[in-house]
């Protein structure tokens, strides 16, 4: 339940988050090498950051339940109309079945969708070549200042 709640965490800003997220993963499988490329701007937007926030947490979350990676890739880039995010890991790869309907095994990757479209932003997720998953998102800047 924890995780469905308002992110307290971003208080701080994004990337001390994010480091959070990693460091929890990293105690439960030490085995994974987390690689994080993270440059926001000084007000990227609370909204903005919780969606980035939760990509990555969902993303994490499947690589290491599901696709035995040994390394998972973070980059947020924060460009002049949009904040770049992307998740990489080189496991396994996506089920067959995980794109395609509605599932409890792809509830996650719903969740992430939806809350990148409220913001009129782009998702993607697709295997990579030579195995892993790469989930992305544009999340545009807000057309007006947001409230934090």
């Amino acid at each position: 339940m924890r995780q469905l709640r308002p992110v307290n965490g971003l208080d701080f800003g994004l990337e001390p988050a994010i480091a959070e997220l990693v460091a929890f993963w990293s105690r439960r499988h030490p085995d994974v090498h987390f690689v994080r490329a993270i440059a926001v701007g000084p007000e990227p937007g609370r909204r903005r950051e919780e969606v980035a926030y939760r990509i990555v947490q969902e993303s994490l979350s499947n690589a290491v339940r599901h696709g035995e990676p040994k390394e998972i890739r973070i980059t947020i880039a924060d460009e002049k109309n949009h904040l770049k995010v992307c998740v990489e890991d080189d496991g396994g790869g996506l089920k067959s079945d995980a794109c395609a309907g509605m599932s409890l095994g792809r509830i996650g990757l719903v969740g992430m969708e939806e809350r990148v479209r409220a913001i009129n932003g782009q998702f993607r997720v697709e295997d990579m070549r030579g195995g892993g998953v790469r989930v992305s998102a544009v999340l545009p800047n807000a057309l007006e200042r947001e409230d934090a």
